[in-house]
């Protein structure tokens, strides 16, 4: 069975009205279900990874993609905007290589960091944050360019799940037993990151919005969030404290959120894996 999948990029929505303008194309068919990540440049434009496979978009709107021709084989679990490739990191397979890449540049060598344990991470400046297996739970942790790992929030929950950065650096963090989602500072995470680290417990509980696979946040404090518990994306205004959800596309649980900013505004894109 092939994979067929659609990338989507909004603006700024409103959890009120949940209506909202996209820019939608297509992306070419897969021949497997291998992990399926992506992330945006700071023009927008969709850096794309599947299955052995990592593309960049040509022009933002444009469903032309070029590949990147030195990518390693394997099934992705994260690329992100700053150049940061995680390879083959499951809930069953906890340790993978992380690659380091330039993200604009499809002719970049990729180059391993090692092994270390992860399932999704975002950009953090020139590092990521990233959300994986530790030992008996999972954990947020700091990665380096130079591949060194620190824990900064331990026992988030029995696997990962989805983690999203805003414009002002604050974390949302999900908790995937029980699908809660809580906030962690700029303040709370610089101060992790030289130790010592967080628990679950020390953020603050944002909602509840009964997915954890990906989250996502916008410029005017809308918090995305999809994965395999519910279909089409769930959407929480953290000012309003306003709940809604979208199905963009299909009616199925195959979605997956993330934020990319333009250096101004931070927007909110998603990907849907049809199958």
């Amino acid at each position: 069975m092939k994979k067929t999948t659609l990338i989507v990029f909004t603006s700024l929505l409103s959890a009120a009205t949940l209506s909202a303008s996209w820019t939608t194309f297509q992306l070419n068919n897969r021949l497997s279900y291998n992990s399926t990540a992506m992330a945006h440049l700071n023009d927008g434009r969709l850096v794309y990874a599947h299955d052995g496979s990592v593309s960049q978009q040509n022009t933002f709107g444009s469903s032309a993609m070029t590949s990147f021709t030195n990518a390693p084989t394997g099934a992705y679990s994260y690329v992100t905007s700053n150049g940061y490739l995680g390879v083959g990191g499951t809930f069953v397979e906890p340790t993978a290589p992380v690659y380091k890449f330039t993200a604009t540049n499809t002719n970049s060598l990729f180059t391993s960091g090692g092994p270390i344990q992860n399932y999704v991470a975002v950009a953090y400046g020139t590092e990521i944050l990233i959300s994986g297996v530790n030992g008996a739970t999972s954990e947020i942790g700091h990665y380096t360019a130079e591949g060194t790992y620190t824990s900064i929030i331990t026992d988030v929950s029995t696997y990962s799940a989805g983690l999203a950065l805003d414009g002002a650096g604050n974390l949302y963090v999900a908790d995937n037993d029980d699908q809660r989602i809580y906030s962690f500072t700029a303040a709370q995470v610089t101060a992790a990151i030289s130790g010592p680290a967080l628990t679950i417990a020390d953020g603050a509980f944002v909602t509840n919005l009964g997915v954890s696979g990906s989250l996502a946040v916008d410029s005017l404090g809308r918090l995305y969030a999809a994965g395999w518990q519910l279909s089409g994306i769930q959407v929480f205004d953290t000012n309003t404290s306003i709940a809604g959800s979208l199905t963009p596309y299909a009616e199925n649980k195959n979605y997956v959120v993330s934020t990319f900013s333009d250096g101004t505004d931070d927007y909110v894109g998603w990907l849907n894996a049809a199958g």
